[in-house]
């Protein structure tokens, strides 16, 4: 079972629609801009200017653990792995994207078997992974 194409592949345009939504909603105005790709570029580069790379903010073990916890199940009755993997992504992504962060690969991981080696488990055996960083 090699999917891991296919996932990249979705998760890219997952991902590239959240911030076409993300920097249509930052915008808040049309420009005149024929295209929707001008207002995603300026609201992907504020973000990343709000937090420096040698910026040390990150987000506590418990808070990520409590929002694991708080959606498992419904990513559970998602409709199988790809779908539940498709909703964890985006989720995550927008979990770190409203406290301004991006997480380091290891992080999710190092942070959630330290703190809810439970809740971590069910996720990962949910949408099919070992771990979070291949995410």
């Amino acid at each position: 079972m090699n999917s891991f194409p296919l996932r990249r592949t979705v998760l890219s345009i997952a991902v590239a629609g959240l911030l076409s939504v993300s920097g249509t909603a930052c915008g808040g105005s049309d420009t005149g801009s024929s295209s929707g790709a001008a207002p995603t570029a300026a609201a992907t580069t504020t973000g990343a200017a709000a937090t420096p790379a040698g910026d040390s903010k990150t987000v506590s073990a418990s808070d990520l653990c409590a929002f694991l916890e708080k959606n498992v199940s419904r990513w559970k009755a998602a409709g199988g792995e790809f779908a539940a993997m498709t909703q964890v992504t985006v989720e995550l992504f927008g979990f770190y994207q409203e406290r301004g962060l991006v997480p380091p690969d290891t992080e999710l991981d190092v942070q959630t078997k330290a703190e809810c080696p439970d809740v971590r488990t069910e996720v990962l055996k949910t949408i099919g992974f070992d771990n979070f960083a291949d995410l």
